[in-house]
């Protein structure tokens, strides 16, 4: 990552990605269970949906690593019944 200067920076926009992907995507979602009979309605629906896919991507990209680091043991399924 060449375009992030340190790791606490990269950490932090991973982190930020994340939560607006998250709430993008409640918003397009709310979006469109609340008026789904309006056509413009479910493309921007749709739109947000996606947008907040290619988010979640770029964050779990930047977070991969980290993430798998310190949950690693958690999402080990042998050890989830131990």
């Amino acid at each position: 990552m060449m375009w992030v200067a340190d790791k606490k920076s990269r950490i932090r926009l991973g982190k930020i990605l994340f939560v607006f992907s998250t709430a993008v995507w409640i918003l397009g979602l709310a979006l469109l269970v609340v008026r789904p009979e309006i056509k413009g309605v479910i493309w921007i629906g749709v739109v947000l949906i996606v947008i907040s896919d290619i988010t979640f991507y770029i964050s779990a990209i930047l977070l991969g690593t980290e993430l798998i680091r310190k949950y690693g043991k958690y999402l080990d399924p042998r050890k989830w019944f131990k």
